[in-house]
């Protein structure tokens, strides 16, 4: 981290406004949809992010990166609320059924799967 010139007490406040942020703004990007099109909310906030990234590149200092990646992430959030529900309108549309999801008792894999890994990782490191 000292070759980037900040900590990693920096590097969690950076993840930590980030994370903060991008769920705020994927909020309003969901609470935005009924009243803007749902494509221009996503374009919107592709140019943002783009903007944000490139922004990244001309900071000098921790500040202005933390500020530039703050830009990026609430550009990045509308891709799940917006993203996601252009894809699934299409996917509905066109007559594909909807993924079925696990009933509670048969989880999809991918689920379970990520649920184990946790434990896994746990285990693993008390055996060192």
């Amino acid at each position: 981290m000292p070759d980037l010139g900040f900590s990693y007490a920096d590097l969690g406040i950076l993840t930590a406004v980030r994370s903060i942020l991008a769920g705020a703004t994927q909020g309003l990007y969901g609470f935005a949809t009924p009243f803007i099109p749902r494509a221009w909310l996503l374009g919107i906030g592709n140019i943002v992010l783009g903007v944000g990234t490139l922004l990244t590149d001309f900071t000098q200092n921790f500040g202005g990166f933390l500020r530039a990646r703050a830009v990026a992430s609430a550009g990045a959030s509308a891709q799940h609320p917006v993203g996601y529900s252009l894809l699934a309108a299409d996917f509905l549309h066109r007559g594909v059924p909807e993924r079925r999801h696990g009933d509670g008792l048969f989880p999809p894999p991918e689920t379970s799967r990520s649920r184990d890994e946790p434990a896994t990782a746990g285990f693993c490191a008390t055996r060192t």
